[in-house]
C-alpha cells in the first residue's frame, strides 16, 4: 500500500515507473492525495497504468490521509505495508501510534520513520 499526498507522490511515481519499463509485475495500491483535482501531479500517467496493470489499483481523493481512509479503501491493509510519503510529518496524521485498524507501527513507513542511514559511501 503506497499513501501519497501532493508532492508525497514522488517516490512512489518512480518506484512503479521503473518497474513498468523495466516489463515487471506492478502489484500494488496506491492512495493519491491532493487538495485540487487539477493538482495530481502524473495523473494521465497513472490512470495509464491502473488500466493496463491489472495489480495495480488507484485511488485518488481530495480528502487528507486518514486511519479510516486507509481502511476504508483498503480491505486487506492490516496484511500489508503501508508506505506513506507527503509533505511536512504527514504520518502524523493517522494520530498516535499509527491508528490504523489492526496495523501495527512495525508495518508503517514513511520518510519520517526510517532509521537513519548510517553506512553511506560517496563516490568518488
Amino acid at each position: 500500500m503506497f499513501a501519497a499526498q501532493g508532492i508525497g507522490i514522488t517516490p512512489f511515481y518512480s518506484m512503479l515507473k521503473d518497474r513498468i519499463h523495466h516489463g515487471r509485475r506492478v502489484t500494488a495500491h496506491l492512495l493519491y492525495t491532493s487538495p485540487h483535482r487539477a493538482e495530481f501531479l502524473f495523473r494521465s500517467e497513472l490512470e495509464t497504468w491502473a488500466a493496463t496493470h491489472p495489480d495495480f489499483r488507484l485511488t485518488l481523493s481530495t480528502d487528507r490521509i486518514t486511519a479510516a481512509g486507509l481502511a476504508q479503501i483498503h480491505p486487506t491493509l492490516t496484511e500489508s505495508l503501508i508506505y506513506i510519503s507527503g509533505p511536512g510529518n504527514v504520518i502524523e496524521l493517522l494520530g498516535p501510534p499509527y491508528d490504523v485498524p489492526g496495523a501495527t507501527s512495525n508495518r508503517i513507513s514513511s520518510p519520517t520513520t526510517l532509521p537513519p542511514c548510517t553506512n553511506l559511501q560517496t563516490a568518488s
